[in-house]
């Protein structure tokens, strides 16, 4: 008698075997999507700060940008507070702005004011954003120019702000 088709424990052995390789290649993909995410949300930080410094520009009048409250947002008004300029940046779910050094000077928790001037220019300043899995990114902008760095740890990030600081920042 010739058997047909296959067996329960066989057909049950090739599924095991392609869970463990899906489970496998999905373990290989996570990585890669959270470092795009991560440069995604740095990415639009940093379009945010230069488009506050071209708006500056354009309107010839001083804009300021403020860290939100919890952390989770930048927002561009007048420097007296009482107009918003049309500019709001919120952070993706579960990122966070946990410090934020301005010029010489350490801010207090998450949040932060930059003020830059008519020309584009500001201090230069650094915010440590926290993601999902509770890593930590210090970006550094600089106030002259925006240019930005990215560094590991809060010490660097204020070796480097005192030197621009000292350096000749707008501040």
């Amino acid at each position: 008698m010739t058997r047909r088709g296959f067996t329960l424990i066989e057909l049950s052995i090739v599924l095991v075997i392609l869970g463990i390789a899906s489970g496998a290649v999905a373990l290989r993909m996570h990585s890669p999507l959270q470092r795009a995410q991560s440069k995604e949300v740095l990415s639009a930080i940093v379009q945010f700060d230069r488009t506050t410094r071209s708006y500056a520009r354009m309107q010839d009048e001083p804009v300021l940008l403020i860290i939100g409250s919890r952390g989770n947002r930048l927002l561009r008004t007048t420097p007296d507070k009482k107009k918003n300029l049309s500019g709001k940046f919120e952070l993706p779910h579960k990122w966070q702005i946990i410090r934020t050094l301005v010029g010489s000077k350490a801010t207090s928790g998450m949040t932060g004011e930059i003020r830059i001037s008519r020309q584009g220019y500001s201090d230069s300043y650094a915010i440590c954003l926290k993601d999902k899995k509770n890593r930590r990114t210090w970006m550094i902008v600089t106030g002259l120019t925006g240019a930005i760095i990215f560094c590991d740890n809060e010490i660097q990030a204020k070796n480097i702000l005192v030197a621009k600081f000292e350096g000749n920042d707008a501040g």
